[in-house]
């Protein structure tokens, strides 16, 4: 079982992107940072920095910090999405998002949106460095023939059919962010509607949710 201790923010749910797309069973430990519960000693004793996201993999009894060391730990105990071939070009992208993307990305957000209006400077470096990643992002991605989807909902923007995207299969959906929403508003027990298959939903389940039944539509 693996334990994450994490937050509602982009790191956190990394780590839970992850453990839905290796199909692991996990249960999630909120940290709440607007409590300052970061700081906690017992908690510092496993994030020395007081960041989160963290895991404990009970079966090995072994925790990590750092959402890219966790990342690259999940990978190599799944044998998923991180081939022994590839690892140089998966860790360049890694360390890349790490160290560039998501530092630049938040640097606009904390000009931009938390506190705008307090530097022209900074709103203007950190938008230009933004638009230039997504830019290089952008093109970058139409290359990858795994994320042809997107290519295909860009052309049916711009067809006018922005009420639409391309079919998903059922089992490809995400369950996670949703989950996270009602763990954090306190829901633990629910009904699914739905005519798919029933299924067991780790992403429900992680949360502490418990499914008590399916219902046909």
């Amino acid at each position: 079982m693996i334990e994450l201790l994490t937050a509602n923010t982009p790191n956190g749910k990394k780590i839970s992107i992850m453990l839905e797309e290796i199909k692991y069973e996990y249960k999630v430990t909120k940290i709440n940072i607007k409590k300052e519960e970061q700081f906690d000693p017992k908690f510092r004793a496993l994030s020395p920095f007081s960041k989160i996201p963290v895991i404990i993999d009970h079966e090995n009894k072994t925790s990590l910090f750092e959402s890219g060391a966790i990342l690259m730990y999940l990978g190599e105990k799944s044998r998923k999405f991180y081939p022994e071939k590839n690892k140089h070009l998966i860790n360049q992208w890694l360390m890349g998002q790490m160290a560039y993307v998501g530092p630049m990305l938040g640097q606009h957000h904390q000009f931009h949106h938390y506190n705008s209006g307090k530097s022209n400077w900074g709103e203007e470096r950190y938008f230009k460095i933004s638009k230039s990643i997504y830019k290089d992002l952008d093109e970058r991605l139409e290359k990858s023939k795994f994320l042809a989807r997107i290519k295909s909902l860009k052309q049916m923007q711009r067809k006018g059919k922005h009420d639409q995207v391309p079919p998903m299969p059922m089992d490809n959906k995400d369950f996670g962010i949703g989950a996270q929403i009602l763990h954090d508003i306190g829901i633990t027990r629910l009904k699914v509607i739905s005519n798919s298959k029933q299924q067991r939903r780790i992403a429900i389940t992680g949360y502490g949710i418990s499914i008590e039944g399916y219902k046909s539509y």
